[in-house]
């Protein structure tokens, strides 16, 4: 029941900020520090989050810096999504990418919006059933579980900074949203094992710190599914994950 009343409450707060209500809603920033570079040089950079929270507030962070944040999702309906949040708020600096598992497509725009300055959001703690995509299996909450290594290996092919955010609730219409560093450029000619390692690090510092707030606020983890059933624990001991 909690589980569910938490997720309402994150809905509510939701509409209000697709509604262009930020300013009705209390943010406490922490790390916002890593962002201020990239707007003085005006660089692009990648976001990672997770289903914990409310990645919704990235407007947040957008209103205040003045980026616009391209959010990749799963859904065929991006022109009319982003349409929608056009009609709600004009000055709205969001827009939904959709991303087709079938197409490269989204490489070329994820570039683009790097190299305009722009951010590039993506949710990276799930696997989608039948993906081919590339993955680690690291300890998570007791299991080994499988994560994506895609957002690692575009920020490291496009020479872009990979951030973490989360932003989680933490009264009535306040939250916190907190920003880590997770990748920086390679150096000028990095072995592919450097690149690897980093990569991996990357990712053991995403998890590590996804666990870290699953203990904090466990209700605000919105995983409404068998999490290690839907083809993130591993099917077999033996088999090694890909490179």
């Amino acid at each position: 029941l909690n589980h569910f009343s938490e997720f309402g409450i994150n809905l509510v707060d939701r509409m209000i900020v697709w509604a262009g209500g930020i300013d009705q809603i209390k943010v406490r920033y922490d790390g916002d520090e890593h962002l201020r570079p990239l707007v003085r040089d005006g660089r692009g950079a990648m976001l990672i989050g997770a289903h914990l929270g409310s990645f919704d507030m990235l407007r947040a962070l957008a209103t205040k810096y003045g980026f616009v944040v391209n959010v990749i999702m799963f859904t065929r309906h991006s022109r009319n999504i982003n349409a929608f949040f056009a009609g709600l708020d004009p000055g709205s600096n969001l827009r939904v990418i959709h991303l087709d598992p079938d197409s490269v497509r989204v490489a070329f725009e994820i570039r683009a919006c790097v190299e305009r300055g722009e951010l590039v959001a993506i949710l990276s703690d799930r696997i989608d059933a039948g993906s081919r995509a590339r993955r680690r299996e690291v300890p998570f909450l007791g299991h080994p579980t499988r994560f994506p290594m895609a957002p690692y290996l575009i920020a490291d092919t496009l020479g872009c900074p990979l951030l973490m955010v989360l932003c989680v609730r933490t009264h009535d219409s306040s939250y916190d949203a907190i920003v880590r560093p997770l990748l920086s450029s390679a150096p000028a000619g990095a072995s592919r094992r450097v690149r690897r390692e980093a990569a991996d690090a990357a990712l053991a510092r995403f998890v590590h710190t996804i666990e870290e707030f699953c203990y904090r606020t466990p209700y605000q983890w919105f995983n409404f599914y068998d999490f290690w059933a839907q083809g993130n624990l591993s099917q077999s001991r033996a088999e090694s994950p890909q490179p």
